[in-house]
């Protein structure tokens, strides 16, 4: 026995494996020069992010607490601002006030001082007047803010306003005259509440509004007293209550005396003080020690000093103007502070504007460079994508020499920051894949030269036993020895289109092409002579027509393809129907129909992708080679093909061919049926269909 020889390996299988390890080893370097840089990115905070973004995130925390305390602090002023707004309008409000209450005074006088009383006519007017100004007064009432303190005066004023016209109808019933005035002086002294609301403020204000408050109480007081001691010297008795009550009205005056000489400013502290000092002053203290000592009204009477009713009247008129400019000096002040605030308010508003702008500006300055440099390289890396990549694919796959420009680096690198390493390393990459892509391309014409050559061989053994079995059935005389000679002539033909196949795969003719055009009829029995079955190929109508020359055996093994899918998916009982129409536009549908096992949606979806040329894996390319060959002839002549299931079974295979490959035929249109021929078998006589 002679030993069995191994086969010698081929050199080209050698060097392509050579060839992968050398790859391997360079991929292996580029990751290590790749790994600081990647390391580097990797390490940055918010990956994914661009560089605008991760600057406004390094600048959001100090910039939201900037944003915090300016906002607090113009919130502070804004309320400050609300405020002055609220006491400005809380004085106006005192200032009205204050008109009530003389408006009061002076009808209290009219009531109950002898001295003061006049006729019913002039008694109805001082009415109308102080209801005039209790409306004014309500109103301002009713627009203040509704704090605390201000809802429970407001309804006290509303109470006391109810009392004042029971009170009217008591003075008008012919109440005591001690009655009436005690009950005018307790709704002065609850209007005259509205004052001590100013002196709820802050600051200057606050002083300012207390000392307001004082002044009123103090001029409330003295108008009281004359009314009281005008009555007693009317009677010539002063009851004990009336006595105790001026004696406190008294002991008023003097804690509201001191306690504004202690807020009040210089000017106003000088003004009271000369007020205080006055001859008229000095009378009512001697009065107010007539009532001390007084034990009787006719002690009373003779105590008194003279002109001690004009002094009061007088004092409380210098009291009274003393008020209004404490008021205009407290309504003043109040929008002096508001606008102060206001002003506050804008300039905080535009210093934290102001630093917001900055850290942008200065956010926009620090990433403007950078996101240059990114720009730059981004499009670097678009331009080599979509421009410099193709045309090195193309250049490659059709085995041209590459332009000198494609051979050295996309990047010009300058710099030796972190963005200049990535440019090298981008050059270095791209190198490596115009290497890369040019070994692929050698390795890749390797193979399809294999392929090739080991094609054409079959096919030239496969066409020798073609010639072989067709001498064979020219001398066979026996019926059963030649249909079986026939179906050996067939699987021959499926071997040869097996052959084609990897010539198309390859990228190569599977036959030279024809010089003279092909009609339809040939085309569809020439197709159908290539598979087994081929007698259960039934064709409908079909158009007189020709196809051009160069793409007839393209198109015979296109449609050989779809027929043998239908052929070998459906019952041997059924037959395949092959049809063909002209389209409006000009382009032929042939239609190949079975009524076999049908196809899913998962399988359309594959065999429509395999159609459109998206890669397969291999072992999917080899188990559907037939729609892939028949996916790289449509490509090849611009003819589109379709899958759909048929109704109510099978499949339909649509062939639409565009107005290129088609050529009228100079006879007149005519449709041809019938079933194919056994191959290598004289043509019988057809009739149109």
């Amino acid at each position: 026995m002679s030993p069995v020889r191994a086969h010698p390996r081929p050199q080209g299988s050698d060097r392509a494996r050579r060839g992968r390890r050398t790859d391997r080893r360079r991929a292996a370097a580029l990751r290590s020069r790749l790994r600081p840089v990647t390391s580097r990115l990797a390490a940055l905070p918010g990956r994914g992010l661009h560089v605008p973004t991760r600057m406004a995130i390094v600048l959001s925390v100090p910039l939201l607490a900037a944003l915090v305390l300016a906002g607090l602090r113009i919130s502070d002023a804004v309320d400050a601002a609300d405020t002055s707004r609220d006491l400005r309008d809380i004085a106006a409000t005192a200032r009205s006030g204050s008109a009530l209450i003389r408006a009061l005074a002076d009808e209290r006088d009219r009531a109950v001082d002898p001295r003061a009383r006049h006729s019913a006519a002039a008694t109805a007017g001082a009415r109308r007047r102080t209801d005039r100004d209790a409306a004014v007064f309500s109103g301002k009432l009713d627009g203040l803010p509704a704090a605390a303190g201000m809802r429970r005066h407001r309804s006290a004023v509303v109470a006391a306003l109810k009392r004042l016209r029971e009170l009217r109808r008591a003075h008008d019933d012919g109440a005591p005259p001690s009655t009436v005035q005690s009950g005018y002086g307790a709704v002065i002294l609850t209007v005259a509440g509205v004052h001590n609301q100013v002196g709820s403020a802050e600051g200057d204000l606050q002083s300012s509004g207390w000392t307001l408050y004082n002044l009123a109480l103090d001029t409330a007081m003295l108008q009281g007293q004359r009314a009281n001691l005008s009555l007693a010297v009317a009677k010539k008795d002063m009851s004990a209550g009336s006595r105790g009550n001026y004696l406190a009205a008294q002991l008023v005056r003097d804690t509201t005396g001191r306690e504004f000489t202690y807020f009040a400013d210089r000017s106003e502290t000088a003004r009271f003080d000369r007020i205080a000092g006055s001859a008229a002053s000095r009378r009512i203290a001697a009065a107010a020690s007539a009532v001390e000592r007084a034990d009787d009204g006719r002690s009373l009477v003779a105590g008194l000093p003279k002109g001690w009713y004009e002094a009061m009247t007088k004092v409380g008129e210098d009291l009274t103007r003393l008020q209004d400019d404490v008021e205009r000096h407290v309504v003043r002040a109040a929008e002096e502070q508001r606008v102060r605030a206001r002003h506050t308010v804008v300039t905080d508003c535009l210093v934290a504007a102001g630093i917001l702008l900055a850290a942008m500006l200065i956010a926009h300055l620090s990433s403007r460079g950078l996101v240059r440099g990114l720009k730059r390289l981004s499009a670097s890396a678009s331009e080599v994508a979509e421009q410099r990549l193709p045309v090195v694919t193309r250049h490659l796959s059709n085995g041209t020499p590459l332009p000198a420009e494609l051979e050295s680096g996309v990047l010009s690198v300058r710099s030796r920051e972190e963005l200049g390493e990535v440019a090298r390393a981008f050059n270095h990459v791209y190198l490596e894949a115009v290497r890369l892509g040019r070994e692929q391309a050698r390795l890749r014409e390797e193979v399809n030269s294999a392929f090739r050559s080991l094609s054409w061989r079959n096919t030239n053994l496969v066409e020798r036993q073609l010639t072989l079995i067709s001498d064979l059935e020219s001398e066979e005389l026996d019926p059963a020895k030649l249909a079986r000679l026939f179906r050996v002539d067939h699987l021959a033909v499926r071997i040869r289109r097996n052959s084609e196949n990897l010539l198309v795969i390859a990228g190569a003719d599977a036959c030279p092409r024809r010089t003279g055009d092909m009609d339809l009829v040939s085309v569809l029995r020439a197709a159908a002579c290539a598979i087994e079955g081929y007698e259960r190929v039934a064709y409908g109508p079909v158009p007189e027509v020709e196809l051009a020359g160069f793409a007839a055996h393209d198109v015979v093994h296109l449609v050989s393809e779809l027929l043998d899918n239908a052929v070998s998916f459906s019952s041997p009982a059924t037959e395949v129907d092959v049809c063909g129409t002209r389209l409006p536009d000009g382009r032929l549908l042939l239609e190949i129909r079975d009524q076999g096992i049908g196809i899913t949606g998962a399988e359309l979806h594959r065999a429509t992708m395999l159609l459109r040329g998206s890669r397969t894996s291999s072992a999917d390319a080899a188990r559907t080679m037939g729609l892939h060959v028949v996916g790289v002839l449509a490509r090849r002549h611009g003819v589109d093909v379709r899958l759909r299931s048929g109704a109510p079974a099978g499949t339909v295979a649509a062939v639409i061919l565009p107005p290129g490959l088609l050529v009228e035929p100079p006879a007149a249109p005519a449709e041809w049926t019938g079933r194919p021929r056994p191959p290598h078998t004289p043509p019988a006589p057809e009739q149109p269909g």
